[in-house]
């Protein structure tokens, strides 16, 4: 089985998709206007590789533990009208070449199990790694189970999944915007750079890597 490694924000989608779904829950009146002001902070931190994880993810869930699991799934597909309109046109051929070369596709982010399964369900990855959202009464709680899938905790999650699966790296691909994803970006034998952080960017120069500029 050749595998082929898709990242999720800014690489499949264009923008990322918790910061859109922040600024959905501020025009739903269901957060305040700082709270995109104290995720820009978190943003830089993980553009610059310095994130943690867990204590963003309870900040930018926050807002959700008020709400009841009928309410939370409305705004969830709600929400996900507006998302489909922003997949990259050149990634979904991307990800349907290597289904017609009898690849198998795996979505891999670090963002939001609820927020990143729908996604996957709906682009036709039978395949999801993400950090996983603890979730009580059907609303996530802020916490995150077992390892969060950001960066080299994407490449523990893939060794597991591999385990599971009985699959190999070898030539496998891996497409992502993002300096985070080097660790997982280095396991395949196809890495490609999908519009580059200058970070990512650079990196993929000194190694030969492809670049993608969409």
């Amino acid at each position: 089985m050749t595998i082929a490694i898709f990242d999720l924000d800014n690489t499949i989608l264009e923008g990322d998709i918790e910061w859109l779904w922040g600024e959905y829950l501020i025009d739903k009146n269901l957060a305040g206007p700082d709270y995109l002001h104290n995720m820009m902070y978190y943003f830089q931190l993980y553009q610059s590789g310095t994130l943690e994880i867990r204590d963003y993810q309870r900040y930018f869930l926050k807002p959700l533990t008020r709400l009841d699991s009928a309410t939370l799934n409305n705004l969830l597909k709600d929400f996900f009208k507006t998302v489909e309109k922003l997949w990259r046109p050149a990634m979904l051929e991307r990800i349907q070449w290597h289904n017609e070369q009898g690849h198998t596709p795996i979505l891999v982010s670090a963002s939001s199990s609820f927020l990143v399964e729908p996604v996957s369900k709906k682009l036709g990855f039978s395949h999801t790694i993400c950090s996983r959202s603890e979730m009580l009464n059907g609303v996530p709680t802020g916490e995150i189970l077992g390892i969060p899938a950001y960066q080299e905790g994407k490449v523990q999650n893939l060794l597991v999944w591999q385990l599971d699966h009985a699959v190999s790296l070898d030539n496998s691909w891996a497409y992502s915007d993002s300096l985070n994803d080097i660790p997982i970006m280095e396991k395949a034998d196809h890495p490609v750079a999908v519009t580059p952080d200058p970070a990512l960017r650079k990196y993929a120069m000194l190694k030969g890597w492809r670049i993608m500029d969409l």
